[in-house]
């Protein structure tokens, strides 16, 4: 006899057509996720709580790139925020269905897009003009990934049954995007017009962490110099 909550904005309404209201043990909630305090209230006695509220769709975070990085990293603060202080907390499960596109080379540099969509099509002319025919592809199982095998060996991982094992893993990308959202987050908001300059910003960083990035800069725009 479990009960489940529901907290959601409706803001898509993918909900209208489910015929929820015929479960008993089920209440839905209509709340925003950066609304701290009353999402708080109600994830009280909670045990287990499972947070899948992000805004997406690559033509949605570029329309507006101030609201979805405020619901996809303030939003998901909360969440985590408010359940740190739930003493009957089991477990915290947070994923998005959010498209993303990057490449990055194992133990190697990372590569990132704006594009206009996530078609087959359009992910593989920036994988052909970024990446050599004949490489390796570990993908998701993302629908536009499957030309993938006419260009090179694709290996995909279904995330539903496991996370990666040995090398078959996307850990290196997903590192990259936790690295990205840290650092954006601290703008408290980025313009539209020059997202594509914070995103190319953040790949820059990530690709010379481990190098002084002042010297690189500095080597960048006037050459090499003797420290």
């Amino acid at each position: 006899n479990n009960r489940i909550v529901i907290y959601d904005n409706f803001m898509r309404n993918s909900l209208k057509d489910k015929k929820l209201n015929d479960h008993s043990n089920l209440t839905i909630i209509e709340g925003d996720i950066l609304d701290y305090e009353y999402l708080s209230k109600s994830m009280i006695d909670s045990e287990i709580i499972i947070h899948c509220a992000a805004i997406a769709g690559i033509d949605t975070v570029i329309k507006d790139p101030v609201l979805t990085m405020k619901v996809n990293m303030i939003g998901s603060a909360n969440v985590l925020d408010a359940a740190s202080y739930l003493k009957r907390l089991e477990r915290l499960v947070c994923f998005s269905t959010s498209e993303v596109f990057g490449m990055l080379e194992r133990q190697g540099r990372i590569f990132t897009a704006i594009v206009d969509n996530v078609t087959a099509e359009t992910l593989m002319n920036e994988i052909i003009n970024h990446a050599e025919k004949g490489s390796v592809f570990y993908t998701d199982k993302f629908k536009s990934y499957k030309s993938l095998k006419f260009y090179g060996k694709h290996i995909s991982i279904d995330h539903g049954k496991e996370f990666g094992k040995g090398r078959r893993h996307i850990n290196g990308l997903e590192g990259f995007w936790s690295f990205a959202k840290e650092r954006l987050l601290k703008y408290h908001g980025v313009s539209k017009s020059y997202f594509h300059l914070y995103l190319k910003e953040m790949e820059f960083r990530y690709n010379y962490r481990k190098e002084n990035i002042y010297h690189k800069l500095l080597k960048i725009h006037f050459g090499p110099f003797s420290a």
